[in-house]
């Protein structure tokens, strides 16, 4: 068994889409290790200001992880490691060398910042939690300070990733965040209850050293372990943070975004950061094991074909796991819209998790919903212009997207607060108590952000890329059609299936609404693959027929031009 599991470890994979399902399967153990991170959460800690501080706590060095860190990221750093490797000159002895400068730079730039962050975090304070009590406010300077390790592990974490892309060795790359989310668990179950707060920050940090870890293996087995060493290529060095600028402050404006929805929501009700983050992760789910497992197993191509010139290539991939995003993540969101409060019920509702937390979030949770497929796109394009070497232009659209996000927010929120009829048409949108429903405006506008990025990702892309190609157009537009009419009654079954099961199923214990919810859920799968059949969906058809071949060994379909690795 453990020579089976080394030989998983260090197994290549070069086919796109087999990469992707394996990225998927290991990115969905790591999100349900997520799951029971936040279960664990709502059970030991519930909604309260002590989980308020732990997810505030993330801001700091999220943003310090996005900001700096980035700037030697696995995206930009991959296609420099994979010129030198194959280029006959310089070989691997001299992408190695450039590796340990590389995280050379990284380990002290990073340590650094971290160290002058440690002393600002008083000052810091106001600006991230305004609305918290003083004792809220110490415990989140404390906590933070020891979350300033994670961007500093992570950061070298993320540089491992471009030496397990480079080896195309996606299955330690999937296996690390579940390493991550164990470490967290761990200290949420044994630390938490032994010295309170601080032992959620200390869980982080575990999980970040097991993140970083797991890789060293490879790096290990391809003598790729890097070594403090003397800086000689600064100029390159200099080029890759420069090439990496566009695509730092991109993300950072995410962060950014995310660090202003924490500091509204510190002002509301208590609880109110916590419920908005639970509701975050669990939509985080889907986006995760479709959107960052298509993204994350596309990229190492789409640079190569990009990098050879093979624009038609670079072009059909591209357009193929669009499709495959889209294929996927429809059904999933209209069932997520649909099952919402089971889906919540079941995985966060414990012990200090209220009727009323479960509402909130769960109305939450639909509204997140409405963006999830462009969530799940968003990472596909972005990686697309980065491995085109365009990136410039996602940060042009994330900058607007990030305007629109807190503009949207703070405009609902005002107008949910001072319009009696809109707040009781928003709260009864998705069957949601009236009090501290105001915190779901941010993931309204959240979504509608989302929406809004992708359109403008998707004219870019089409105007760059898609001249003189109208039937790839055409192709992308027939799947969206198709999945979404399937998806539609996807959604109106698995509503029927809820029904049945309340008549069935006690939906006042687990069980039952586990239960209910899986009835309406394999309904809704049951008519999505009928109807994908019914429109005589080809590339909807492949998709199911390779899925039922991984588990039933029967012949797959495969479109005749997407054969082309």
């Amino acid at each position: 068994m453990v020579k089976d599991f080394v030989n998983l470890l260090n197994r290549e994979f070069k086919d796109i889409h087999q990469a992707a399902i394996v990225i998927a399967i290991f990115t969905f153990l790591s999100q349900i290790l997520g799951l029971l991170r936040d279960r664990a959460l709502a059970h030991i800690v519930g909604p309260s200001e002590a989980l308020d501080v732990y997810y505030a706590a993330f801001r700091i060095p999220d943003f310090l992880f996005v900001s700096v860190a980035s700037l030697i990221s696995m995206t930009v750093l991959l296609p420099v490691l994979s010129k030198k490797v194959n280029n006959s000159e310089e070989g691997e002895d001299r992408a190695r060398e450039f590796f340990s400068q590389v995280c050379t730079v990284l380990f002290f730039s990073l340590s650094i910042i971290s160290a002058i962050l440690f002393f600002l975090m008083p000052f810091l304070v106001d600006s991230i939690a305004p609305g918290f009590s003083d004792i809220a406010k110490h415990n989140l300077i404390e906590v933070s300070r020891i979350m300033l390790l994670s961007p500093i592990i992570l950061g070298l974490s993320n540089a491992f990733g471009a030496v397990t892309h480079l080896y195309k060795k996606f299955f330690v790359y999937a296996l690390a965040p579940i390493f991550y989310n164990l470490g967290i668990i761990l200290g949420i179950v044994f630390l938490y209850e032994r010295i309170g707060i601080m032992g959620l920050g200390f869980g982080v940090i575990l999980g970040a050293v097991m993140h970083l870890t797991v890789q060293i293996p490879i790096l290990g087995r391809h003598k790729f372990l890097p070594k403090f060493t003397k800086i000689k290529d600064k100029k390159e060095i200099r080029e890759l943070v420069s090439l990496s600028i566009p695509r730092t402050l991109a993300i950072s404006l995410n962060s950014f975004g995310m660090l202003v929805l924490v500091s509204i929501l510190s002002k509301l009700n208590e609880g109110a950061v916590s419920l908005f983050s639970l509701s975050y992760n669990l939509q985080s789910v889907p986006i995760g094991i479709i959107g960052i497992s298509y993204s994350v197993a596309s990229f190492p191509l789409l640079v190569e074909l990009f990098s050879k010139n093979e624009i038609d290539k670079f072009v059909l991939h591209m357009t193929s796991a669009i499709r495959r995003v889209l294929f996927w993540a429809l059904p999933i969101a209209t069932l997520f819209i649909v099952l919402r409060a089971q889906i919540v019920r079941v995985t966060l509702g414990t012990n200090l998790f209220s009727w009323s937390d479960t509402r909130l979030v769960a109305a939450a949770l639909g509204r997140f919903s409405i963006g999830l497929v462009a969530q799940a796109l968003i990472h596909l394009f972005v990686r697309g212009f980065y491995a085109g070497g365009k990136t410039s232009k996602p940060l042009f659209v994330n900058f607007i997207s990030t305007i629109a996000m807190i503009g949207f927010s703070v405009l609902f929120l005002q107008f949910y607060q001072n319009n009696e009829t809109f707040r009781f048409f928003m709260a009864s949108l998705f069957r949601a108590p009236e009090e501290g429903a105001g915190m779901l405006m941010l993931p309204l506008g959240y979504s509608l952000a989302g929406i809004l990025n992708v359109m403008i990702l998707w004219i870019i892309f089409k105007r760059d890329y898609l001249k003189g190609q109208a039937f790839r157009v055409r192709e992308v537009f027939s799947t969206l059609l198709h999945t979404l009419a399937a998806s539609c009654l996807a959604g109106i079954f698995a509503y029927f299936g809820l029904i049945v099961g309340d008549r069935f199923f006690d939906i006042n214990s687990f069980l039952g609404i586990f239960l209910q919810g899986a009835l309406g859920g394999i309904l809704g799968l049951i008519a999505f693959t009928i109807a994908i059949y019914l429109f005589d969906d080809k590339d909807g058809i492949a998709v199911l027929e390779s899925f039922k071949q991984k588990f039933w060994k029967s012949k797959p379909i495969i479109p005749e031009d997407e054969n082309l690795n």
